[in-house]
């Protein structure tokens, strides 16, 4: 079925022939006028551009629309350039670059709206017929067919990825130069070679400090973001700042962090495509492709590595884009932030955003509909058919009061807001009823009520308008940091680096990338611990510690604490004061008694 579609769009790649064929069910006759009203109405849309603004048929050549191409000519100030940076940034028009939502579960279920709503993104691969061409080629070369050709094979453009007016790096200087970006974002003008040569080492501008020193350079900026969350509402507080050493260092170990990244083995296990082989080419202060969790077309390798990107990016800004969400109060309405400060900046530098509201209820959860079910059937109550009943319910209403309110009130407190600056920011505890919670079926509602509900694309939640600030603080302030505490822990052991790589660094939005660090960094404190060691230890012996072997244990646990000391016997663990001793029965007796317990 696919080869008659091949045959009949020649100049269309395999991988997006596949991608409407499957859209379309495998009905042939379907994606033929898929592909065909795309063809025609992409060739409209070049042939319109060719009567108007020849910047704008530049960036049509490119491949972009021309809507959105003349919105970011509009929005650059006509420099073609900054048009194509904003447009490989995310750009939307009317959107003010907010059309992305980084809820965990939005993203998830907006692909798949996404997918319904538009075509498949073409994977910039070479075509059938160039392909063709290129082996007709080789063929007449190889038999002395063809003499010396004078065409030279086209060259990738590069360009100056340098950002938008007005948007400050770190220390409020510009980033008034940046290095060539060649085909970064996704070999906009033609596929890379299936098999890519291993990168040659980057020149280091700066020379790296031993373990020590740079973990104690971590170890400060980490103090300082703790001291600084302890007075966070207050207007004194505001984020550490970084001396201009200590800063060159930090984004020096992201380079290599990212250059370790960049090789064949990670290349391979996160399914590296070839148009995306020069991701880990961005430079520090470079803007960050926009990205999203679990979606078709990026590789879980493109994704780490943007996300890492945008960690080394808020060594330089994140303390400015705290301090825009702060002066904002942390509103999650989009239109709050004009210009390229805040959310915008944010996503910009660092691909996506973190969340500036809080999901009291997951109606959608079928746990959640089945721990309800269980609690209404032993009272008498309702019990629901469907998650979709229970989101529709006044329960489920009353439910999100019930939790919203307290967040409010607690929001309002800290920051001590009149009632003026409550309507502002959309924070009254008077304006929540149960009976009226206001639908939100998009993004651009987001931030508009105290509380809402979120309907789209099988995603039923409620949500309040104030933030959880220990995400924020974390995804902002404390992540960059500890994505380099984890690396330094792990960098000269192999296996442990490629555990960092795999659970440590996160290839979804902001909120899930501080989570996985957080416990990827408490993981390894737990490495080494007397009762890590303790547990580890039964777990590999399970084939002892059986159902049998506990029920016939007495309730002072003998036989388990007798076993334990016996496998424990001549091993030693570091206790909660950070020495390092052997292990003794009282710690094994404490142990058995209280497995949380620190020893």
């Amino acid at each position: 079925m696919a080869s008659q579609l091949y045959a009949m769009f020649p100049d269309e790649t395999t991988q997006y022939v596949d991608a409407v064929l499957k859209r379309n069910g495998g009905d042939v006759s379907k994606a033929a006028d898929d592909l065909l009203s795309g063809a025609l109405s992409e060739a409209s849309g070049n042939k319109k551009a060719k009567t108007g603004d020849p910047k704008v048929h530049q960036l049509m050549d490119m491949g972009f629309k021309r809507v959105r191409a003349e919105a970011a000519l509009h929005a650059a100030g006509h420099n073609v350039e900054m048009a194509l940076n904003l447009l490989l940034s995310g750009f939307d028009k009317g959107t003010d670059y907010m059309d992305v939502d980084n809820e965990a579960e939005d993203v998830d279920s907006g692909a798949a709206a996404v997918a319904v709503a538009t075509p498949p993104v073409k994977p910039p691969t070479h075509t059938a017929k160039q392909k063709q061409k290129q082996k007709s080629k080789a063929a007449a070369k190889s038999q002395g067919m063809c003499g010396s050709s004078s065409a030279v094979p086209p060259v990738a453009p590069s360009f100056l990825h340098s950002m938008p007016p007005g948007l400050p790096s770190f220390s409020g200087q510009m980033f008034s130069a940046m290095p060539p970006m060649g085909i970064v974002y996704g070999a906009a003008w033609g596929a890379l070679p299936q098999h890519v040569p291993p990168r040659a080492p980057r020149p280091r501008a700066v020379e790296l400090l031993d373990d020590g020193a740079l973990m104690r350079i971590v170890e400060r900026a980490e103090g300082a973001v703790r001291e600084m969350e302890l007075q966070i509402a207050e207007q004194k507080a505001e984020p550490p700042a970084i001396s201009a050493e200590d800063q060159q260092q930090l984004v020096a170990l992201y380079d290599d962090m990212i250059e370790r990244f960049d090789v064949r083995e990670y290349q391979q296990k996160h399914g590296m495509q070839p148009y995306e082989s020069t991701v880990c080419a961005l430079e520090a202060g470079q803007l960050v492709p926009v990205y999203f969790a679990n979606v078709q077309y990026n590789s879980i390798f493109y994704r780490k590595a943007l996300s890492m990107a945008g960690l080394r990016n808020l060594i330089l800004c994140g303390r400015e884009i705290f301090a825009e969400l702060k002066a904002q109060l942390f509103a999650s309405d989009p239109s709050k932030y004009t210009g390229a400060g805040g959310l915008n900046r944010m996503k910009r530098m660092t691909g996506n955003m973190v969340d500036l509201d809080t999901v009291v209820l997951r109606c959608n959860d079928p746990t959640t509909l089945e721990t309800i079910n269980k609690m209404n059937k032993a009272k008498g109550n309702r019990v629901y058919a469907n998650v979709q009943e229970f989101a529709h319910s006044r329960q489920a209403a009353e439910m999100a009061v019930a939790a919203a309110l307290p967040l409010l009130e607690g929001f309002v407190k800290e920051f001590g807001l009149t009632k003026a600056q409550q309507k502002t920011r959309r924070v009254q505890t008077s304006q929540v009823d149960a009976g009226k919670i206001p639908v939100a079926h998009d993004n651009s509602s987001r931030g508009k009520w105290p509380l809402w509900q979120y309907i789209n694309a099988g995603v039923n939640t409620m949500h309040v308008n104030v933030p959880n600030m220990a995400d924020i603080i974390g995804a902002l302030l404390r992540a960059p940091f500890a994505a380099l505490r984890a690396y330094l822990r792990c960098k000269d052991l192999p296996e442990e680096l490629a555990r960092f790589y795999e659970d440590g660094i996160s290839d979804s939005c902001f909120n899930g990338k501080w989570k996985a660090l957080e416990e990827f960094n408490a993981g390894l404190d737990k490495q080494g611990s007397i009762t890590q060691i303790l547990a580890d230890l039964q777990a590999k012996h399970q084939s002892i510690f059986t159902g049998q072997f506990f029920d016939e244990d007495d309730d002072e646990h003998t036989n388990e604490i007798r076993e334990m000391v016996r496998l424990a016997a001549c091993l030693s663990g570091r206790d909660k004061s950070g020495r390092t001793r052997p292990i003794t029965q009282a710690d094994v007796q404490a142990w058995v008694n209280d497995p949380a317990v620190e020893i």
